[in-house]
């Protein structure tokens, strides 16, 4: 088993950051927004599922009239009519049109009549809708298109969770170099006043109390740079969280013995990103195959029967012109509709098939992309380990060197800047501990997302 020295986040670390990955996901504004695309494309699966709807028509008409209505009778008499109507229509996924009418004509003319017809008919497409394919394949597209949102707002998600996680990480990254930094600045404080006493006494030469203090001049100097970087990366992860921060709830990178997390294991099929555009390309195959059968003529098979009745006396003629009546009338035709050229049919069917062929590209180059980028990952992990394996040495190494030249110079036997120096490189090494392990941690997450698997890490 493998163990190294490094900065390594607590186990409250982590649960701080489970509970802010939780709060950004519920109430972010920004994932709110992002799923604005695929809440209308549900939408829009809807509308297309109910777009058939059972409609039922009432319509009433007066009318006064003075045309002369046969050249055998050239002195037009005024005729007032009042016609009442109602209708039950549908349409149908399979391509099938149905409609029920029934019409009531008061005529008061030179005679005063009645009339009542009842109609009903039935329309089905055997053409470029032969029985509904390319209603059937609209729905299908439509379902499709939702798919593809669905996986495209989990991308967005996991990437916004990633930034999200790369600035909780950077605010632990800036408070551990700043308590890093006051730690310094405490040594440089006690180093001031021992070589005061030192001066004083008569033991140290006075350029070493000048050097001393400039040393500690610019540790205070580098605490307050410091300082600013902390609050810039608080202020930038309030900004993605939506709300003011406690600094206590970044509890500070600490150094000690843990075995490396094991690199996360996937399928690059995982990534959003490819299952995203698969379900693009999916459902730009299926919009294809619609607009190739619109390049066909409009082939429709309609049959009706109606019936009527007309009455010039007092009674009403609904029950004589009700359906089942000796006067009736049936009628079945055929209608054929063919645009001249399909131009515009062609054209639709060119503009699918070039987004299909684009998307099939895009897909073949961004799995390429994919597992280009797990493979760089997994080569910087590699050497982000061995750094920490090396800077784990170097860090042992500088406190030994800064405890044993100080001895030396309290001996007298290695002067102030030599000190200094050590004291610089112990700084500088403290800080690759932070630096190497943030990277590592940025990485890790980085692989999780391209896994597809980011979300799943961190809230369970």
């Amino acid at each position: 088993m493998k163990y190294i020295l490094l900065m390594t986040i607590s186990l409250s670390s982590f649960a701080n950051l489970n509970q802010f990955v939780k709060e950004y996901l519920s109430t972010s504004n920004e994932i709110k927004s992002s799923s604005f695309a695929y809440e209308y494309q549900k939408l829009l699966l809807e509308l297309e599922l109910d777009k058939r709807p059972l409609v039922f028509s009432l319509a009433s008409e007066k009318s006064t009239s003075n045309l002369i209505t046969t050249p055998l009778n050239l002195n037009p008499t005024e005729e007032k009519t009042m016609t009442h109507s109602a209708s039950l229509s549908k349409d149908f996924i399979w391509g099938g049109e149905f409609s029920i009418t029934g019409s009531l004509y008061d005529y008061d003319a030179a005679s005063d009549y009645k009339s009542f017809s009842q109609e009903v008919s039935y329309t089905q497409d055997i053409g470029r809708n032969f029985f509904g394919r390319n209603e059937f394949l609209s729905k299908e597209v439509k379902q499709l298109e939702v798919t593809f949102q669905d996986k495209t707002f989990d991308n967005i998600k996991s990437k916004s969770l990633l930034d999200f996680i790369a600035k909780y990480i950077d605010v632990k990254k800036e408070v551990t170099f700043f308590e890093l930094q006051k730690q310094a600045l405490d040594r440089a404080q006690r180093r001031l006043k021992l070589i005061k006493r030192q001066v004083k006494d008569g033991l140290k030469e006075r350029v070493d109390l000048y050097s001393s203090e400039s040393g500690y001049r610019y540790q205070k100097e580098q605490v307050e740079q410091k300082r600013a970087s902390l609050l810039v990366a608080k202020k930038n992860f309030e900004t993605k969280l939506e709300r003011n921060v406690s600094l206590d709830s970044f509890p500070p990178y600490e150094v000690k013995k843990l075995r490396l997390e094991e690199v996360p294991a996937g399928e690059f099929e995982d990534n959003f990103d490819i299952q995203a555009i698969k379900s693009k390309l999916i459902y730009l195959e299926k919009n294809y195959e619609s607009a190739d059968n619109s390049v066909f003529p409009i082939v429709k098979l309609s049959a009706s029967y109606k019936t009527n009745s007309i009455n010039t006396a007092q009674d009403s003629p609904i029950s004589d012109g009700s359906f089942g009546a000796d006067n009736s009338a049936k009628a079945i035709g055929l209608t054929v509709s063919i645009p001249i050229g399909f131009d515009v049919e062609k054209n639709a069917r060119s503009q699918a098939n070039l987004a299909k062929m684009k998307a099939e590209y895009d897909y073949k180059l961004l799995k390429v992309q994919v597992m280009k980028k797990i493979e760089q990952i997994k080569v910087r992990l590699l050497a982000l380990d061995r750094n920490i394996d090396s800077v784990a040495d170097r860090y042992e190494l500088s406190k030994k060197t800064v405890d044993e030249y100080n001895k030396l110079y309290n001996k007298g036997r290695a002067n102030l800047d030599t000190v200094l120096r050590a004291e610089e490189e112990l700084i500088q090494t403290e800080q690759a501990f932070v630096q190497y392990n943030v990277q590592r941690e940025l990485e890790v997450y980085s692989l999780y997302d391209l896994y597809g698997k980011l979300v799943e890490k961190v809230t369970k």
